[in-house]
């Protein structure tokens, strides 16, 4: 209990543990998933660092460490990985020399598709678990508390 409080014990686990469990159970869901689908090799990493900031049109790289929050290496390992899969391709920046752009191939584009579909029917999935008011109260505190805005897929 924190020094002062007058709260009492917590009404369960933790609240790290809980969003860590949501997670979890988010992550191991859309694997199962996407399996199902002819981009089996796709990992929740590929779309939440690479395929979701692709859909505006092409970014640097770098540009895409900064929108996704992880390491340049870690960026430079997945686009890397999903060039090899054919779901990006890095041309040459048009007005800089040294830079690549990295854009959604067709396969990509259909990826994109598919994860947002996913993404629509886990949601769907949890809402009939949690429905009316209680999921619609759950979702936007979710998106109030965690200040995003991002794009979706």
């Amino acid at each position: 209990m924190v020094a002062g409080s007058e709260l009492g014990p917590l009404p369960g686990p933790p609240l790290p543990a809980l969003l860590d469990a949501a997670l979890t159970r988010f992550v191991n869901r859309f694997q199962a998933l996407i399996e199902q689908t002819p981009h089996a090799e796709l990992r929740l990493a590929h779309s939440s660092n690479v395929l979701r900031w692709l859909q505006g049109g092409p970014q640097r790289p770098a540009d895409l460490v900064g929108l996704s929050g992880v390491s340049k290496q870690a960026i430079s390992q997945q686009v890397a990985r999903m060039i090899e899969l054919g779901y990006v391709e890095a041309a040459a920046h048009p007005t800089d020399g040294r830079a690549h752009l990295v854009q959604l191939t067709p396969r990509g584009e259909d990826a994109q598709r598919v994860v947002h579909e996913l993404f629509e029917r886990i949601e769907a999935e949890w809402r009939a678990q949690l429905p009316g008011p209680a999921w619609d109260a759950f979702r936007t505190g979710l998106v109030e508390v965690s200040g995003t805005t991002a794009p979706t897929t």
